[in-house]
């Protein structure tokens, strides 16, 4: 599976690439907006987005608007990563529907969530075609 981070944090976001690697997805970052727009229309195929919510000047409507310009914003899983004293960014990204974690879940669960993405087709179908959605 393809995927891109967006990090200004030069430590975190290696480690992002990392766990991404770990989770055997074709990872890459992104340290500001216009760099991540440039890259998703270079990179086709990014089917998830790794947000590091402490990524200076960041407002989420705005990165999804970036990205619902080249490609469906519905067919991308969003993952929001932050502080866990910034409960209003993480609240913020959960409403908008994002999965969110903190950072130390993320570095504990990161690399399991990335692969249970990485072998289903869509939120809801695992990659064999078996259906998750609820009866």
């Amino acid at each position: 599976m393809k995927c891109l981070a967006l990090s200004d944090d030069l430590m975190f976001g290696s480690q992002i690439v990392q766990v991404g690697r770990q989770a055997g997805c074709e990872l890459t970052q992104a340290d500001s907006l216009s760099a991540w727009s440039e890259q998703l229309r270079q990179q086709p195929g990014i089917r998830c987005c790794v947000v590091d919510l402490n990524t200076r000047g960041l407002e989420l409507p705005a990165l999804v608007a970036a990205v619902a310009e080249i490609l469906p914003v519905n067919e991308v899983r969003w993952l929001a990563i932050g502080p866990h004293v910034h409960r209003d960014k993480l609240a913020a990204a959960h409403q908008m529907g994002w999965h969110v974690m903190t950072r130390g879940q993320f570095h504990a669960e990161g690399a399991t969530l990335l692969r249970t993405w990485r072998d289903t087709k869509s939120p809801t179908t695992l990659a064999d075609g078996t259906s998750l959605a609820n009866p």
